[in-house]
């Protein structure tokens, strides 16, 4: 998978939207000649800065959003009073209006289907979303310079199967469910392909401590099942020079107390399904065995012969930090596809975060033309003597206004910036925005209340 672009409109502190933009602006085509690879018009990477609560969580979480509603608001979300979404809260209008996603890709479809050899395809998708569901909903596949109609949805058309373009028949959908999330529950065959395919080569590293956590309970769970090598993550261990120089997963049995409870509500769950389902559901019998703690365990080295074993909560978050980034980043390079990581920065040394961006820069490291979208604080990502080597069509900023109101825009914009420029001292300087507002003046009151209270005393005693 390969994003040209990412629209979107109405989500969080961006009202106005914002157009992300991974081309190297030579694409000209909806197909390519001959000889040609997507890789070739595609950016590698893209990376957004600005202040604090500027609003560039917010351009990650909009591809949070994206993935979330093709995955769960067929299922999970179909239990909530009214559709899932973050619109703009400042202004009292714009969460009544809808919230709008586009995301023009490219996915290789690893198999045919009919009219439709394998092969890439440059896709456009689009959706629009109120709280009462989904208002409008949109697929193409561009086979040849115009595209071919996949489905178009609109909101008056809710309660009727809705038809699907290239023979493939028709789908009901709820209101609250987006069609792409239906076909995947359904395996509606290209529609189901398409979106098992963006929710595997999308992936969002979200910052925090909960998400680190869950993260690396996922490697360890992964390092169980054979997904991911041992040998692998102490490589990554090594590319870091953290100490350690073996990784394991030590297995412990769940509580007995919260076995029996999961097996009352699983029981209780049984009794409330049909009998079709109960043949392929996990026994009440199996449970208690299958409830079992997996938890990474380091072997750092020593002076002497002797080993210690140390747990998370031994390792720094600096550590934690980069092992639980590196192997999404080795996931993405190997097989291609995006990942969004928001802060790049925290817990990592710059050096380790310069490395993240230079590799998804190297033709030699990422072969597959993998893409990284990151968001950071860091500028010297932005320097001349940096490794990760950007240019201006992959440098963002993001800007919030007075009320609230953030802004994307791209340092191409600045048309007398040259391509030598140092990025990062131009921004620091506060040549293109994205800056904080600060006032030490405030500061100074603070720091200084006190001695004002006291004089003011004074002068009242004189």
């Amino acid at each position: 998978m390969k994003i040209l672009s990412f629209s979107v409109s109405n989500h969080r502190s961006f009202r106005d939207g914002f157009f992300l933009d991974l081309t190297n602006g030579t694409l000209k085509t909806n197909t390519l000649r001959s000889g040609e690879e997507w890789t070739d018009y595609t950016l590698p990477v893209a990376g957004i800065f600005g202040a604090n609560a500027a609003g560039k969580t917010a351009v990650i979480d909009a591809f949070h959003y994206l993935g979330s509603a093709i995955a769960n608001s067929g299922t999970a979300w179909q239990g909530f009073p009214t559709m899932m979404r973050a619109p703009f809260l400042l202004d009292g209008e714009s969460e009544h209006e809808p919230s709008t996603y586009g995301l023009d890709f490219v996915l290789d479809l690893g198999r045919e289907f009919p009219g439709i050899p394998k092969g890439q395809y440059r896709f456009w998708y689009e959706f629009a979303v109120d709280q009462k569901g989904v208002v409008g909903e949109h697929l193409d596949i561009y086979k040849s310079r115009r595209p071919t109609l996949l489905f178009d949805r609109h909101r008056e058309g809710e309660n009727t199967p809705l038809k699907l373009g290239h023979g493939m028949g028709s789908i009901e959908v709820a209101p609250k469910e987006l069609v792409l999330s239906r076909a995947l529950q359904l395996d509606k065959g290209l529609l189901s392909e398409i979106a098992k395919k963006i929710l595997r080569y999308l992936a969002i590293y979200r910052v925090g401590d909960q998400a680190m956590q869950q993260r690396l309970d996922s490697i360890a769970t992964e390092l169980k099942s054979g997904d991911l090598q041992l040998d692998d993550l102490v490589s990554l261990a090594c590319v870091a020079d953290v100490g350690i120089e073996r990784i394991f997963v030590e297995e412990t049995e769940a509580p007995k107390e919260f076995s029996k409870f999961v097996r009352a509500v699983h029981r209780t769950m049984q009794q409330e399904s049909s009998a079709d389902n109960q043949e392929e559901a996990l026994k009440p019998e199996d449970i208690e065995e299958n409830l079992i703690i997996r938890s990474l365990r380091f072997k750092h080295r020593s002076s002497g012969n002797s080993a210690h074993k140390f747990e998370l909560e031994d390792e720094s978050s600096g550590t934690l930090a980069w092992l639980a980034l590196a192997v999404d980043v080795v996931k993405r390079l190997r097989e291609g596809g995006v990942l969004c990581v928001d802060e790049l920065d925290t817990s990592l040394h710059p050096y380790l975060a310069a490395l993240v961006v230079s590799v998804f820069q190297s033709p030699e490291y990422n072969p597959h033309g993998a893409q990284l979208v990151f968001t950071s604080h860091d500028t010297t990502l932005l320097g001349q003597q940096s490794e990760t080597n950007l240019s201006k069509r992959q440098v963002w900023y993001v800007e919030k206004d007075s009320n609230g109101i953030s802004d994307l825009y791209s340092l191409a914009d600045f048309a007398d910036v040259g391509k030598k420029s140092n990025f990062a001292k131009q921004y620091l300087e506060g040549r293109f925005g994205g800056v904080p507002r600060v006032a030490p003046a405030l500061l100074w009151q603070l720091v200084h209340k006190d001695d004002a209270r006291d004089a003011n005393k004074v002068g009242a005693m004189s």
